[in-house]
Formats: structure tokens, C-alpha cells, sequence
């Protein structure tokens, strides 16, 4: 019971890690992030003492990527600091063997880790629809951030994916109706390659009918009076100007300005904006998890690139694709690869997630991740 007990309190820090509030009270003594980092440090080092002769490294074709791209952000701050002083220098280095430490805690801990995401999904359905209510037809985050609907978007796709019990088909449904009021365009992506993976794997049993009803609940609702048109009509406009910009010829180069500026809409400003990187350096230009300025790239792996160099970003894809391969927990790596797509958190404000989710993995006796059929465990 004791080891569950810091495995929860490292999952309840990693899911402070994505919010951001700015309500939040005695914010400038205790921002949540903040608190989040040190309860997952705390028990990190208490599962890591108390177990130090169960460490196990895992797979070579893991662990070796794992450590590369460990070293590549402890190096960053000596080779490119981001900031002046100590602080420049050393943080990056413990983030980056505190990250190391996450994977192996998550070999040890297991799916336990990831109990307090269930929770977090559904506070943060609740938020979302409490101000989906009181500002009809805006995008929001809800109390996970108000503001920054694409990170509440991360939190409710990933806490559902790594859900691995028996309600997690009711989760879903829970999620479902958090991610509408998102309003995100994001949230329709994710979802939809997810969709994609249930009708490719045929997971369906009558249990998929609660999410669907929930969301023909949802806009039945929302529709007549207009919510449902003013959150996603944007979204509509981005795939319409995504069609007209692949569908047009391109013979002159005015035409290749406009098809650009029609992409950069339709994308959300990553095409010209997020999506460049400035000249390539092998070690990149410094690891941030916060410092966006000037804009860095909306995808996970161009901003590996941007900020560590070539060859962590190759590791990271390795990493997840050996994952996704090998490994039972196939919804939650397609997850995070769509999170992945048009946005950086994956890698950023919430790093922690996939080197635990690598961890839990590689070490896990799950037996099938299909959510609505079949037993999960052998």
C-alpha cells in the first residue's frame, strides 16, 4: 500500500503539471507546476530507494535512445543556456536526469502511476462544461486552463488512454464530453485518429454505445442553440482552406504565396509560423520547457530538433514507435503521436508523461489495451 500510495502522489504531480491557472490561489508561492514537480521528485526518490535493486533498465533499443536524449538536455545548458547563470546551466542537467529517473519509476510503479489521470479526466470534463455553460461558444480549457484549451485537450486525451481499467469505456464518454467544449481543433484531430484505430482494431461492444450517445447527447443539445456552430465552425474553415490549398495548382509564384498564407491558416499558423525551424544546429539552440520566445515549432519532433539537435528527435521517434510496436498500450502511443502532430506540451509543460508512460509500458503485463471488449490482462 505504501509504494501505491507515492506512486499516486507522483501521478497527482504529473498531472499539475498541466494546469495552469491563472486563478489559482497563492499562485506565487505554490504554482502548481511547481508543486506537481516536487511531489513527482519526492516520491521518485523514495520508489528509487526503497526498490534500488529491482532498477532495471529494460530493452537496449530502449534505454540506450532514453539516454541519449537524457544527456542531449543535460548537456544544453553548458553547450546553449537559455538564460544567464547557474540556473541556465545546471537546470536542465537534473531536469534531464530527473527524467531519466521518471522512465525507471515507471518500470517499477507501474500503471499505478497513472490512477490520479482518471480523476484529472473527469474534474476536468466537469470544468470544461461548467464554462462551456457560462461562456457558451468559447474555447476553453476550463479550470485546467482557461485559456489554453490545446493542453486541456492533452490531459483529457492522455488520461483516458492511460486509464487501463475496467470503466475506462465509461471514461471516455466522460472525456468526450470535456473535449466538445474544448472547442479545440486539436481535440477533433486526436480523436479522430483514435477513432480511426477503434474501427481499424474492431474494438466495439455494446459499451461504445455510452461515449456515442454522449457526444449525440452533447450536440443535441448544443446545436439548436448555437454553441456547437461557434466553437467548431473555425475548424470547418481550417480543413475547407487545407483542401483548396492542396487541391490548387501551383505555376507561378504568387500562387505559392497564396497557397502558403492558405496553409498557415488552415494549419493554425504552423505552416509559416510553427512549423519552421531557423538553420539547423547539431545540439540545437537550448531546452526550454516554458521560454517560447521567439516562437518555437508546434510538433513534438521539430521541436526536439529546434531545441536538442537531429539525434534526440531521432531517438524520440525511435522510442515511440518501438513502444507502439512492442508494446500493448497501442491507444496510447497513437494518442500521444496525434498530441504530437500540432503541439509541443508532449515534450514541454508536461515532458514527464511519456518517458513514465515509456517506463510503464516496457515493463507492463497488460495483456490488450482494447477498451470496449476482450480481457486486458493474460
Amino acid at each position: 500500500m505504501k509504494d501505491k500510495i507515492w506512486a499516486w502522489l507522483i501521478g497527482t504531480g504529473f498531472v499539475l503539471f498541466a494546469i495552469h491557472n491563472p486563478l489559482q490561489p497563492w499562485k506565487e508561492y505554490a504554482f502548481l507546476p511547481i508543486v506537481g514537480l516536487t511531489f513527482s521528485m519526492l516520491g521518485m526518490f523514495v520508489i528509487l530507494t526503497d526498490h534500488w535493486k529491482k532498477i532495471t533498465l529494460g530493452s537496449k533499443k530502449l534505454w540506450i535512445p532514453l539516454a541519449v536524449i537524457s544527456a542531449s538536455i543535460a548537456g544544453s545548458g553548458f553547450v546553449n543556456p537559455v538564460g544567464e547563470g547557474a540556473t541556465a546551466l545546471l537546470a536542465p542537467m537534473i531536469f534531464g536526469i530527473y527524467l531519466f529517473g521518471v522512465y525507471l519509476v515507471g518500470r517499477i510503479a507501474g500503471k499505478e502511476l497513472f490512477r490520479p489521470f482518471a480523476w484529472a479526466v473527469i474534474v476536468g470534463a466537469v470544468g470544461c462544461l461548467v464554462y462551456g455553460i457560462i461562456y457558451p461558444g468559447v474555447k476553453t480549457g476550463g479550470w485546467i486552463s482557461p485559456t489554453n484549451y490545446d493542453i486541456a485537450t492533452g490531459l483529457l486525451v492522455f488520461g483516458t488512454i492511460v486509464s487501463i481499467w475496467q470503466k475506462q469505456w465509461m471514461l471516455t464518454a466522460i472525456a468526450i464530453v470535456g473535449l466538445f467544449f474544448t472547442g479545440a481543433a486539436e481535440a477533433l484531430f486526436a480523436c479522430g485518429v483514435l477513432l480511426v484505430v477503434v474501427l481499424v482494431r474492431k474494438d466495439w461492444s455494446r459499451k461504445i454505445l455510452l461515449p456515442v450517445g454522449a457526444l449525440v447527447l452533447t450536440l443535441a443539445i448544443c446545436t439548436p442553440i448555437g454553441i456547437t456552430q461557434a466553437l467548431y465552425i473555425p475548424s470547418v474553415k481550417m480543413v475547407e482552406q487545407a483542401q483548396e490549398a492542396v487541391t490548387m495548382e501551383t505555376i507561378t509564384e504568387e500562387d505559392v504565396v497564396v497557397r502558403d498564407k492558405l496553409l498557415e491558416k488552415a494549419t493554425g499558423l504552423r505552416w509559416l509560423t510553427h512549423w519552421r525551424i531557423p538553420p539547423i544546429k547539431p545540439l540545437g539552440y537550448g531546452y526550454s520547457i516554458t521560454d517560447f520566445s521567439p516562437p518555437i515549432p508546434h510538433n513534438v519532433p521539430l521541436v526536439i530538433v529546434h531545441q536538442i539537435g537531429v539525434v534526440a528527435a531521432i531517438a524520440w521517434l525511435w522510442v515511440t514507435l518501438l513502444c507502439l510496436v512492442r508494446t500493448r498500450w497501442k491507444y496510447a502511443f497513437i494518442g500521444v503521436l496525434a498530441l504530437s502532430v500540432f503541439d509541443h506540451f508532449v515534450w514541454t509543460q508536461v515532458a514527464p508523461w511519456w518517458w513514465c508512460l515509456v517506463g510503464v509500458a516496457s515493463a507492463s503485463s497488460l495483456y490488450r489495451d482494447l477498451i470496449f471488449k476482450e480481457v486486458r490482462y493474460a
